[in-house]
């Protein structure tokens, strides 16, 4: 673990020094490192399911899986070559590993995803699997509760954790039911997959300890998922809130990414996409707004388009929502269309649909008011307040001492 001094802590030099210990840590990542520092681990924590889960995760199921494998699917010459090459990625890293077979084990198809740098992520596909996972409902943070902690004039900083789920192992009798054919060679995860319901439940909680550890010290920390935040009044005391943080999560077992954390306090950063400014109490897109206006553009052109298609642009619109202050008012009919085809052609999203003039309208305010849109943090204490209630025979609303209501015909 690197060490810091009194004389270093506000010092900008840090962060070469920190980044060339972090790429080498990066360089020898190993699979389920967390369970290396299941030691410390216990020094902030005596709960049973995540000194478990510290130490080797297990899924939980409702019903034994059945035995089952899905269709083979085609990929293209391209998608061979990137596949290959995750495939011998995941290998050194020691987050898959070939294996042979079981009689109840579960085979899934894979699929890959591109990433912002350019380079892609193999996923598994467990949709099967997961009919059969237990849900347990729980909370955390989104993204909003990060805004929450946000004041005039803070200072800000982030860590991301690299490559979070696959930092957390699976117990080896339940790595059979994460498993999948590729070039006729069984593998199988040897970590937390993508893909698997339980996945962010089991981390979220898993973060729980170290996060109440710093709470405790009187630091200030939200996290979402493999994003720290770290909000405070002064640089001097967001520094501090860095480096404990670093050095708890660094024990831990986790890998802190040297590129993706913002280590030095600011107050305009970059998180999860977006440009939180503490000065302008302002949210704005990154890149992702050229992302979404190119998404729409494409939607506009043509006749039909299959639901899916429409579907992964209203996925585009809702995720910009934080940054664009209207933009909750400009994709009902879209929704509303997809709905209607999806009903009518009984749940397939490889089926035509096309747009009504209201839906083009909607993707024309999202070409033309993405790249100048932003959003405000606050809007300060409201100086009125109307109170609504509808039900199926009527509605009312009360302003003031004024009041109003009616019936639905």
């Amino acid at each position: 673990m690197i060490q810091f001094s009194e004389e270093i802590k506000h010092s900008a030099s840090i962060v070469s020094d920190l980044k060339q210990y972090l790429h080498n840590k990066c360089d020898c990542f190993n699979a389920g490192c967390v369970s290396t520092s299941i030691d410390t681990w216990r020094e902030i924590t005596s709960d049973r399911e995540i000194l478990t889960t510290a130490r080797g995760a297990t899924i939980e199921f409702d019903a034994t899986p059945h035995c089952m494998s899905q269709p083979t699917v085609s990929f293209s010459l391209d998608e061979t070559d990137i596949i290959d090459n995750e495939v011998v990625k995941l290998l050194s890293k020691g987050i898959i590993k070939t294996t042979t077979h079981d009689h109840d084990e579960v085979l899934s198809n894979i699929f890959i995803r591109p990433k912002k740098d350019g380079s892609h992520r193999l996923i598994l596909n467990l949709k099967s699997l997961n009919q059969y996972v237990t849900y347990h409902h729980f909370k955390m943070d989104t993204f909003y509760s990060m805004l929450k902690l946000v004041e005039k004039n803070c200072y800000m900083a982030s860590l991301d954790l690299k490559d979070a789920y696959y930092s957390v192992a699976v117990q080896p009798t339940h790595r059979k039911y994460l498993r999948f054919m590729w070039n006729n060679v069984l593998y199988q995860f040897t970590c937390l997959p993508n893909g698997l319901s339980s996945c962010p439940r089991k981390f979220t909680k898993l973060l729980n300890p170290p996060l109440a550890s710093l709470h405790k010290k009187g630091h200030v920390i939200s996290s979402y998922i493999d994003d720290l935040f770290f909000p405070a009044k002064t640089y001097d005391l967001c520094v501090f809130n860095v480096v404990d943080t670093f050095a708890l999560f660094d024990s831990l077992g986790f890998i802190i990414h040297p590129d993706k954390s913002v280590f030095i306090p600011s107050q305009r950063i970059v998180l999860v996409g977006f440009i939180i400014d503490s000065v302008a109490m302002s949210i704005a897109l990154t890149e992702k707004a050229q992302g979404v206006r190119e998404a729409c553009s494409s939607l506009m052109e043509g006749s039909a388009k299959t639901i899916r298609e429409v579907a992964r642009v209203i996925g585009k619109i809702i995720s910009s929502f934080p940054g664009v202050m209207y933009g909750p008012l400009h994709y009902r009919s879209l929704e509303h269309d997809k709905t209607r085809a999806l009903k009518l052609c009984k749940g397939n999203f490889d089926s035509r649909m096309s747009l009504s003039d209201d839906s083009r309208q909607e993707l024309d305010w999202w070409i033309t008011n993405i790249d100048r849109s932003f959003n405000v943090i606050s809007h300060g204490q409201p100086s009125s307040t109307l109170t609504t209630d509808a039900s199926r025979t009527g509605w009312g609303a009360v302003y003031g001492k004024t009041s109003t209501r009616g019936f639905l015909v």
